[in-house]
């Protein structure tokens, strides 16, 4: 298993998903990884679009269509907007791939619970993504907590403020809202 190529499959390259794929494209060699398919309605939109097609990566609009055509992935990275995080993941699990998906799980506790139980009916595995997981503050307070600097844990709570302006939320028409088009 140490030297098996991981495939991959990714969704929403155009939002944050881009991010994901540059990386996978900057940072991976082609004997570490394959990407075997890109689920976005709109990829042309991307600025990795080119490099995609160039790479002969199938995309398709839908994730059935990835799996409906026999598609296999080992991991499926998923950070499409957030009302397709659980209906994606669970289609991942239940076709054989681990999944990461970026945060929230869903919009709802709920959906979360879906999500958990799929994962367990299927036995693979599922991560949630956070961009500010490995970064040096949040790597450092984990260090701080595991030395003892701050003595036995009990519980920890954390209040994050992140200032968006109106261009974060008129990007699109799902980001800030409580419901999208379909009332989800």
């Amino acid at each position: 298993m140490k030297n098996k190529t991981v495939t991959i499959l990714i969704s929403a390259i155009g939002g944050y998903g881009y991010y994901y794929l540059k990386s996978l494209f900057e940072d991976y060699s082609e004997n570490k990884i394959k990407i075997v398919g890109v689920i976005d309605p709109q990829a042309e939109k991307s600025d990795l679009y080119t490099e995609v097609v160039k790479r002969k990566i199938p995309v398709f609009d839908e994730i059935e269509d990835f799996y409906n055509q026999n598609g296999k992935a080992d991991l499926a990275i998923i950070v499409s907007p957030i009302q397709y995080h659980v209906q994606q993941s669970c289609i991942a699990l239940q076709n054989g791939s681990n999944v990461l998906c970026d945060k929230p799980i869903g919009g709802s506790i709920i959906e979360a619970k879906i999500i958990i139980q799929t994962q367990k009916e299927y036995k693979k595995w599922i991560m949630i993504g956070y961009q500010w997981s490995f970064s040096k503050a949040i790597q450092d307070l984990k260090k701080d907590i595991l030395s003892g600097i701050f003595g036995k844990p009990i519980r920890f709570k954390t209040l994050c403020f992140w200032p968006r302006g109106f261009d974060y939320y008129n990007r699109n028409n799902w980001a800030g809202k409580i419901k999208d088009k379909n009332g989800n």
